[in-house]
């Protein structure tokens, strides 16, 4: 399971931590609801400071599922947040084309 970040989470709803691999070393990464309420709109965004990186839906099991894109990037990034048994959550990159790890 390649873990990409850790975050914790705020007691507004929103997640703080850091993306980390071997070319994106983001701190300070939040993931935080969003505003905008039309049925077709991300529940969540992700940001860097004012930059907005991705964003965000309930994922199948339960946790967040996450792309992130950025003009450096060749194909946007998928992850799924997932809470882990400490009450953390670790952003989980889920590999192109296979189903992730349960």
């Amino acid at each position: 399971m390649p873990i990409i970040g850790r975050f914790s989470r705020d007691t507004d709803g929103s997640f703080i931590g850091a993306i980390i691999t071997l070319s994106v070393q983001a701190q300070n990464v939040r993931i935080v609801p969003a505003a905008d309420t039309r049925p077709d709109a991300p529940a969540y965004r992700v940001m860097v400071a004012q930059a907005n990186i991705g964003e965000g839906n309930a994922g199948p099991d339960g946790g967040i599922r996450i792309a992130l894109d950025d003009p450096s990037f060749a194909d946007a990034i998928e992850a799924d947040l997932v809470e882990q048994t400490d009450g953390s959550y670790a952003l989980v990159w889920l590999r192109p084309g296979r189903a992730p790890d349960n």
